[in-house]
């Protein structure tokens, strides 16, 4: 089971299982949800039937979506937490490693500096004016 937010999207078609290095069909059912932007997150549950010992591998090509301005959360720089996938065999639940999802990042300080830009101008043409109706020629 695999939950990712709807800021990550995968593509399926490229999913693939290696087992030590080569392709194998192990996959015996698989359930996907795709996500609905900025309502549902996708959802990649796959039941497989590994021989014993049996190390895999599952790789899966993303796309990182861009975000507006108001969604990211408060220390953008470093980047979106992505939970862990939880492998369930039997009784037992066994949980993967988290990891840190970089995303391009807009420049927020943008507001300020069109903000100082505009009461710059503004500044220059209000004391430019008031010079030239208040000077005696």
């Amino acid at each position: 089971l695999q939950v990712t937010p709807w800021y990550m999207n995968l593509f399926m078609h490229t999913l693939t299982i290696e087992q030590h290095g080569e392709d194998g069909s192990m996959l015996h059912r698989w359930h996907y949800e795709p996500a609905a932007d900025r309502r549902r997150s996708t959802l990649m549950e796959l039941q497989l039937v590994l021989p014993a010992h049996a190390t895999i591998r599952l790789v899966v090509s993303f796309r990182k979506l861009f975000l507006r301005y108001t969604e990211y959360p408060p220390d953008a720089n470093h980047g979106f937490d992505i939970g862990p996938a939880v492998l369930t065999v039997e009784a037992c639940r066994f949980y993967t490693t988290p990891f840190l999802l970089n995303s391009p990042l807009p420049d927020f300080s943008m507001p300020y500096n069109v903000i100082t830009l505009t009461c710059t101008i503004v500044a220059l043409f209000f004391g430019s004016m008031f010079n030239l109706l208040s000077r005696n020629f």
